[in-house]
């Protein structure tokens, strides 16, 4: 797995991941590791009215001014 950073792109309404000089947008059911402290958390990216993960059973709230360090 790689660490990569997310970060959200108001113009395109999208997730992005940035893995070096590469950009690419997420879609609905893409899993990658969410780092939180320092622990990783497997987890889905899912949109209802606005995008969120999926962490087990719970679902936590992206923000969209924040980035977030992954795994894929």
């Amino acid at each position: 797995m790689h660490r990569s950073r997310l970060s959200y792109q108001p113009n395109m309404n999208r997730w992005v991941v940035t893995t070096g000089t590469t950009d690419y947008g997420l879609h609905c059911g893409e899993t990658f590791e969410l780092l939180l402290g320092r622990t990783r958390f497997p987890c889905r990216l899912e949109m209802a009215d606005s995008w969120y993960v999926v962490i087990a059973d719970t679902t936590l709230a992206l923000r969209q001014r924040e980035t977030y360090t992954i795994y894929m």
